[in-house]
């Protein structure tokens, strides 16, 4: 799992000409998502944006895909967390229709 990761880090991106310390944080980040199962980002794609994602599909699956949710950040929210339950359930409908899970209908 880890050389295949690191071979698609090689080829797609440029993750092994940053910093050791930038390296170890992305990992951790990557680990951090993993466990809890979904990701919030804050102003990476624009100044500003908050991005709620989570996994379409099993980890396991042969195609990956992300659902994610676009907000712009204010002072008093959006909680885009409280969010999260309906986010996983349409992740969930789109990965059962489109085969992407691992499970067994019903499971």
């Amino acid at each position: 799992e880890r050389s295949e990761r690191d071979a698609y880090l090689k080829r797609a991106t440029d993750f092994f000409t940053r910093s050791e310390e930038e390296r170890t944080a992305f990992l951790n980040r990557v680990v951090t998502a993993q466990s809890r199962g979904y990701e919030i980002a804050e102003g990476e794609r624009f100044v500003g944006g908050l991005d709620l994602g989570v996994l379409v599909g099993d980890p396991g699956s042969t195609i990956n895909a992300a659902l994610v949710i676009a907000a712009l950040k204010y002072a008093d929210g959006p909680d885009l967390e409280t969010m999260l339950p309906a986010l996983r359930n349409a992740a969930r409908m789109i990965a059962a229709q489109s085969g992407l899970t691992l499970e067994e209908p019903g499971a």
